[in-house]
């Protein structure tokens, strides 16, 4: 998967979810305290919040060049439309021929908004570095060999050297607690409170789908694309 979010913004935020600090301290309340001291200048950027607007020539751009991030799928980069990473397209038969035969053509656009899954577990992270360099940590994630690999991709480790153990099947965030175990040499628990959860992950998008379909009076069938 494209690499487009980083763990620390460093030139320019996109969403309420971006990540600009990280704190690390010996208790919640300390940390908070913290946090409440963090002062960031900000320079607001034109915005776009619909995915039809943002392929409109002149949109704003939210990453000048999605082709350097790791993961890219280079291949199949769409250069000619603002903001669009990749282009898929599956086709059966002749869709132009079958628009052309038909007795009535209609169009209609779904639109599907921002929407989040409400885990009822808490999204989790706990990092332990032991002092021959192993980490050990302790993930609320379904996937953990993708956790692993993700994890001793962010922070130049081998995967052999982090084991990860799941303890709820849930997806974690895992790379910003590690520098602070190193730093601190403590084991930091990261835990996500649910306004956090909602506000910060990124499960879904939103979604425009739009479907035109050709309808013969004398074959009741669709034709879409």
């Amino acid at each position: 998967s494209i690499r487009d979010i980083p763990v620390l913004c460093w030139d320019k935020v996109r969403y309420i979810g971006d990540k600009i600090a990280a704190v690390a301290a010996e208790t919640r309340e300390a940390a908070e305290e913290a946090v409440g001291l963090i002062e960031v200048e900000y320079e607001e950027l034109p915005a776009v919040f619909d995915p039809l607007k943002a392929m409109e020539p002149g949109a704003p751009i939210l990453h000048d060049d999605a082709s350097v991030y790791d993961g890219a799928p280079q291949a199949i980069m769409v250069k000619d439309i603002p903001n669009v990473c990749n282009r898929l397209i599956w086709k059966k038969g002749d869709i132009d021929q079958g628009f052309r035969e038909s007795d009535r053509v209609i169009e209609h656009t779904f639109r599907i908004p921002l929407r989040h899954q409400g885990y009822i577990e808490p999204q989790a992270f706990l990092v332990a570095v032991e002092d021959d360099g192993q980490v050990l940590a302790w993930s609320s994630s379904k996937s953990p060999f993708g956790t692993r690999s993700q994890l001793a991709k962010a922070i130049g480790l081998p995967p052999a050297a982090m084991p990860i153990v799941i303890i709820s099947p849930v997806r974690g965030r895992q790379p910003v607690v590690l520098r602070p175990a190193e730093r601190l040499r403590r084991d930091p628990a990261w835990p996500h409170r649910p306004r956090g959860q909602v506000g910060h992950g990124t499960p879904s998008a939103l979604i425009a789908i739009v479907f035109p379909a050709g309808w013969r009076a004398d074959r009741p069938c669709w034709r879409g694309r």
